[in-house]
């Protein structure tokens, strides 16, 4: 595997990750190991999407309808429960992808 990106035609150390030398062109070996980093299925990413996109839509209700009834701080304390049940929702739905990565 190519770790430095060194090309062994004109010994030109290249970026991690390219296929091809930026100064002479030649094809690396190896090179698209590194480019070749394993994505979530489409719906994971979507759902992943779809709970922030909902946390955010929360927020923007809390403050125009309900933050004039509470407090500053009963607010804050609103605000940061929401993000953590947003931030458990992510890890649910992220981690049994995550965990069946190779490290």
């Amino acid at each position: 595997m190519v770790t430095k990106g060194w090309c062994e035609n004109c010994q030109f150390q290249n970026r991690n990750g390219v296929l091809y030398c930026s100064q002479c062109g030649e094809k690396l070996q190896n090179g698209e190991e590194l480019q070749n980093k394993p994505q979530p299925p489409r719906l994971v990413m979507v759902l992943a999407y779809a709970v922030v996109l909902a946390w955010l839509l929360f927020v923007g209700a809390w403050l125009f309808f309900y933050a004039s009834g509470f407090s500053v701080l009963q607010n804050i304390g609103i605000g940061f429960f929401s993000f953590a049940v947003m931030l458990i929702l992510e890890g649910v739905i992220l981690m049994p992808w995550a965990m069946r990565q190779p490290p």
